[in-house]
């Protein structure tokens, strides 16, 4: 039996990890084609001895999941699969760029939405001595930890001016360990759910500034009305600040009238970079033939099975138009 299948705009990607032989995880098939993670996960697929079983399932109106159909003990294709053979034959490759919906939860790392607002964190008495720390050199932060240097500062601090501190703090290189070892000994005394990480006997200094910041605040208690610094989040942290780590888009959607902000999607591509041609995502027309090798009388009974279910189109891959041109 010969079953020949005509098919445009057939997506030959893949978006989600996992494949259709399994169970669905519980929260679902995690998305994979998200701007961020893209780069490793921009997969091509062919079509398979799977793609064409699931597309025989489909002609005779079985719409379950492949791998139910194969659970199922009156499964139609049990004893024919060994006998199928195919043909995929591409009559034109096209590649576009798209863009893909992202339903999920997923914000921009480093945006926010609104505009920023007013907040006593950066207008009270202890603002100046409690930002300051993103302005003192590594020195002067040996200094403050070891020997309890106050930190006085005049400097006008809001989100934004936070925010190039940081940076500038985050792209310092690495401290040689050796040059701050009785820092690092104390800050993992204050810290030991913490403990700083040291790489290539080396650390960053961006770990010891977010920590200090932390001991600064409770430094301040002791002159100072510090409630406003320690209920800006549940948790009595600053917003986007760990000892670790700092989030930009947490840190200035706690001060901005919006939030942050989500994203909606993504183009599915990834640029063109030393000389490489750009990837997008490929769509293919073409024709897949389908052989049976089963008895007459079994391929009468199929015929008459995808005739009654009268299945005008479907798809192959995903998306796309696919259609039954001939049954021989």
């Amino acid at each position: 039996m010969k079953i020949e299948i005509s098919y445009v705009g057939s997506w030959r990607n893949k978006f989600l990890d996992g494949d259709n032989n399994s169970p669905l995880p519980k929260n679902g098939r995690k998305y994979i084609a998200s701007s961020k993670h893209l780069k490793n996960n921009f997969m091509y697929c062919n079509v398979t001895i799977d793609t064409v079983c699931g597309v025989l399932c489909r002609l005779i109106g079985d719409q379950r999941k492949l791998y139910q159909s194969r659970e199922d003990s009156n499964y139609y294709f049990d004893a024919i699969e060994p006998h199928i053979s195919f043909i995929d034959v591409p009559t034109n490759i096209s590649r576009e760029v798209v863009y893909l919906r992202n339903i999920n939860n997923v914000y921009d790392p480093t945006k926010f939405t609104g505009i920023v607002s007013a907040s006593p964190v950066f207008e009270s008495d202890y603002s100046s001595d409690l930002w300051g720390i993103f302005d003192l050199s590594i020195s002067q932060l040996r200094d403050f930890i070891l020997n309890d240097v106050k930190v006085e500062s005049t400097k006008v601090f809001d989100s934004y001016a936070v925010c190039d501190s940081i940076t500038r703090i985050k792209k310092q290189k690495p401290i040689p360990i050796d040059d701050v070892k009785d820092v690092v000994t104390i800050l993992d005394n204050e810290f030991p759910d913490k403990p700083i990480v040291i790489k290539n006997d080396k650390v960053s200094a961006s770990h010891l500034f977010f920590r200090a910041i932390y001991i600064q605040r409770e430094r301040l208690k002791s002159t100072y009305d510090m409630d406003t610094a320690f209920k800006l989040t549940k948790n009595a942290k600053l917003p986007g600040i760990s000892e670790n780590n700092f989030t930009e888009r947490d840190f200035m959607s706690a001060f901005s009238t919006g939030g942050k902000k989500r994203v909606y999607g993504n183009p599915y591509m990834i640029p063109s970079k030393y000389g490489k041609p750009a990837q997008m995502l490929t769509k293919v027309d073409g024709k897949l033939i389908i052989n049976l090798d089963i008895s007459d009388e079994k391929a009468n009974e199929l015929k008459q099975m995808i005739e009654n279910a009268s299945v005008s189109s479907f798809v192959i891959g995903k998306k796309g138009v696919a259609y039954v041109t001939k049954i021989n």
